[in-house]
């Protein structure tokens, strides 16, 4: 069974890479010796999962196509690739990196349409992550890079910083794909043990809470978007946070989040005596 033998399914949103030169630029950038472990999201055909093999890598590709599955089952070594047939989003990542007792080094080519709830995924378990080397479209590249106060500056940004040392290493053009989608793309590494903001699973999820009820109204002070959640009401002998509450949401750094954070769960744990 050659590429062509599978056709890609628009549902799944593949796009199979065909150029070997790109493969061999992101299997580089994982930067592992002989024997290292990968974990791999949406192998396809096995563009990169042939070339780690190559490499003495051992494999752990998670594919929910089942012809890939049988594809990859059928001309890969087992001793060097475990096929999981299921999604990264219903594949156990934390109890993955608990069975090897060491963090994780994730590759992929990325559906389109999944992006964002894939790259959650990585960030919701950057604590058990080393390094990840994402292709993904460039516009969501470009979010996840971009500085503050820019019409990009978003969750995802913000949420990248809280997680990881976020770098877009090279563009990608529509012709290294079959079929050919109709955006560039571009290869993202995420260094996790390099985290600026370093936070376990459960204050990220806390702290990511504001973070986007403030930028579902962009455009609203904080005082107004951060309504619901209670923030300010606490605090209004804290100068700080009464000149947090008159900003809009672009317009806080990734600390400033974290800091928010804290100042509101200490002004509320106060108020209630705890």
């Amino acid at each position: 069974m050659n590429i062509k033998a599978i056709e890609a399914k628009k549902h799944l949103g593949q796009n199979f890479l065909v150029d070997k030169n790109i493969a061999i630029k992101i299997v580089e950038l994982l930067g592992l010796p002989s024997g290292g472990r990968v974990l791999e999201i949406g192998p396809g055909t096995g563009a990169l999962t042939k070339l780690m093999v190559e490499r003495g890598y051992i494999i752990d590709a998670v594919e929910i196509d089942e012809r890939a599955v049988s594809h990859l089952r059928e001309h890969l070594p087992a001793e060097q690739v475990t096929v999981h047939h299921t999604s990264i989003e219903r594949f156990d990542i934390r109890g993955h990196a608990a069975s090897l007792e060491a963090p994780l080094t994730i590759v992929g080519n990325i559906p389109y349409n999944l992006t964002s709830e894939i790259l959650f995924r990585i960030f919701d378990n950057a604590d058990c992550i080393s390094r990840a080397v994402i292709m993904m479209q460039r516009e969501v590249a470009m979010r996840l890079t971009a500085p503050l106060r820019s019409k990009e500056y978003g969750v995802l940004t913000v949420a990248a910083a809280f997680s990881a040392k976020t770098k877009r290493r090279f563009d990608v053009s529509p012709h290294s794909f079959s079929p050919q989608p109709k955006v560039t793309s571009s290869v993202v590494t995420f260094d996790c043990g390099e985290m600026g903001l370093s936070m376990p699973r459960d204050i990220f999820r806390k702290t990511m809470v504001y973070v986007r009820v403030g930028f579902q109204q962009r455009r609203k002070k904080l005082s107004n978007a951060l309504k619901s959640t209670d923030a300010f009401s606490y605090g209004q002998d804290d100068a700080w946070l009464q000149s947090i509450a008159e900003k809009r949401a672009e317009e806080l750094s990734p600390n400033d989040f974290v800091v928010l954070r804290e100042k509101v769960e200490m002004l509320h744990s106060a108020n209630r005596g705890v």
